[in-house]
């Protein structure tokens, strides 16, 4: 690397969807899940999701998490103000880049609240 250059100058790392992304199911990778259960939605569930997301919520990197939940997450809440709308977003294969975005919250756990702020890069 170049120094002074991070991963996200390079064009390497990654956000959460944006809501148009969401809402037209461009997901890019990311995987919607239901969030009582950490399964993935159904095709029904995810498109009452699409249409429900309204505003972005957070990020979050949780780094014990089963594989098949991802360790990637974004939340979203829904039109009626509902915390995350149902569900989340998530991606097995990225990390919560190391920047002053991501505050630790609990042992092996990382949120982030600022949308263009919380970059994801690959696992390494």
């Amino acid at each position: 690397f170049v120094a002074g250059l991070s991963l996200s100058t390079l064009g390497i790392a990654t956000t959460c969807p944006t809501l148009a992304d969401v809402q037209t199911n461009h997901l890019q990778g990311w995987v919607a899940h239901d969030l009582n259960n950490g399964a993935p939605l159904s095709k029904k569930a995810l498109i009452a999701y699409e249409k429900n997301v309204a505003v972005f919520e957070r990020a979050t990197d949780y780094v014990d998490v089963p594989e098949e939940e991802g360790r990637a997450q974004c939340y979203y809440q829904s039109h009626e103000g509902q915390d995350f709308a149902n569900g989340y977003l998530a991606r097995a294969d990225l990390e919560h880049e190391n920047t002053t975005a991501w505050k630790m919250v609990a042992n092996r756990q990382y949120e982030c609240h600022e949308e263009s702020r919380c970059t994801f890069v690959p696992v390494k």
